[in-house]
């Protein structure tokens, strides 16, 4: 949420605008639909595609934090169980390094379902100028 908020949108020039509107097919009225559909689509590829990378990548640390909080207070809980598990590194190192590969593994595949997401909401982008009125 504070990076969404901290992110700064780039903002629309006249120049941007008059490509977008180009040269109608009907050579005599502008289509404003089409021009606006296609600027929101190319500010959100700019503005909101970081973001995803952003969150996925946070996500992913906080996951991997998880690990080492919860070994931690299984290992200081001593009537638990599994306290005598936590105190042989060699096994914690290797579990943590499994645990990681996983997180990187789902991580990698987020990333690839999130673009491909995204790819497709910024290509059905459709604004009906005309709905609610």
């Amino acid at each position: 949420e504070y990076i969404a908020h901290s992110q700064e949108f780039p903002k629309t020039s006249i120049h941007e605008v008059a490509s977008a509107i180009g040269i109608s097919p009907s050579h005599n009225v502008p289509n404003f639909e089409a021009a606006a559909s296609d600027i929101v689509k190319s500010k959100a590829k700019t503005a909101l595609f970081p973001l995803i990378k952003t969150v996925i990548k946070r996500c992913s640390y906080i996951m991997k934090r998880i690990f080492t909080i919860t070994t931690n207070v299984i290992a200081n809980e001593s009537k638990h169980s599994l306290s005598s598990v936590c105190l042989n590194e060699t096994f914690i190192q290797e579990l943590k390094e499994v645990f990681n590969n996983f997180i990187e593994g789902v991580e990698n595949k987020c990333t690839t379902k999130m673009i491909d997401d995204f790819e497709t909401v910024t290509k059905v982008i459709d604004w009906d100028l005309l709905q609610g009125l």
